[in-house]
């Protein structure tokens, strides 16, 4: 018998090969008795995907207890694309579906793709990924999908808009907030309103709790905020108000915690004046552990 038929041999470095890798000879990667990410998709030339089509992804064997994904999405239509992006685990022995999360995202346009970035916990054993184009006439571009699976600990599904790279957030036929996700800005704008008049803006992606602060230079109850979801314009349906505050009458301002759905929004910004006024209102994340 040797040195080498024990497993502490050669050092902490063996031995946190083995506990990493599971094999001293291996690579002891990161922090022991976590294993390293391990690429599930890897999708890096474009795809196109045809009105009324999908792209799917799957189905594949997942060993970690979380996944981090990014992807990117664009069309040369000019038209705005929402696509239906559906993650589903099942187990590997019944078959049976774990866990569904279905998203709605905007595609951007060629100049300047729809950037998404985000993480969450795996339920089952095996995912799938399913990314539907859901406008009838008009096809786009997936640029790119990474899907990784990550032994971090997720504790809830977070994606959102990632405008680190972009020039700004563009989506066709829609004018957008200028957001700022890395510092959980999602959107600050200041806009003036006429009378009577209504400004509408595109929300970037957030799913989750945020703070939303309005304000008029009325100062007074003249002006209503609110966030729609805007995916029923995918089928023709109605959009839905995810929440509505209204400036006080004693100073023109209001404060309200809303909680935004796996779906892009858009922003309504109202005044019921009867003169032009200006009309602010910030978005910013209520931050939740992940």
């Amino acid at each position: 018998m040797s040195t080498a038929d024990y497993p502490d041999w050669g050092g902490e470095h063996a031995l946190a090969a083995l506990l990493a890798a599971g094999t001293v000879s291996g690579n002891p990667g990161g922090i022991p008795l976590l294993l390293r990410p391990v690429t599930i998709i890897n999708q890096l030339a474009p795809l196109t995907v045809n009105a009324s089509n999908n792209r799917f992804f799957g189905p594949f064997t997942v060993n970690q207890p979380s996944y981090d994904i990014g992807f990117s999405l664009h069309t040369s239509s000019g038209v705005a694309i929402i696509n239906q992006i559906i993650m589903e685990w099942s187990d590997s022995m019944s078959g049976l579906i774990v866990e569904r999360n279905t998203w709605y995202v905007w595609a951007g346009t060629v100049a300047n793709p729809h950037v998404i970035r985000g993480s969450g916990p795996c339920a089952g054993n095996t995912l799938s990924v399913t990314i539907n184009n859901l406008n009838p006439v008009n096809g786009e571009t997936l640029d790119n999908i990474t899907l990784l699976g990550t032994s971090q600990l997720r504790g809830r599904h977070d994606w959102r808009t990632d405008d680190a790279n972009n020039t700004g957030f563009d989506i066709p036929t829609f004018t957008a907030t200028t957001p700022d996700m890395e510092s959980s800005l999602i959107a600050s704008s200041a806009i003036s309103v006429g009378a009577g008049a209504t400004a509408t803006r595109a929300l970037p992606l957030y799913s989750g709790a945020a703070w939303m602060h309005a304000e008029t230079t009325k100062l007074d109850a003249s002006a209503r905020m609110t966030v729609q979801n805007i995916t029923g314009a995918a089928g023709g349906l109605p959009y839905v108000d995810v929440a509505t505050v209204t400036t006080s009458a004693v100073d023109g301002r209001a404060n309200s915690l809303i909680f935004m759905p796996r779906a892009e929004c858009q922003l309504l910004l109202h005044n019921a004046d009867a003169g032009v006024q200006t009309l602010k209102v910030m978005l910013i994340v209520a931050e939740q552990p992940v």
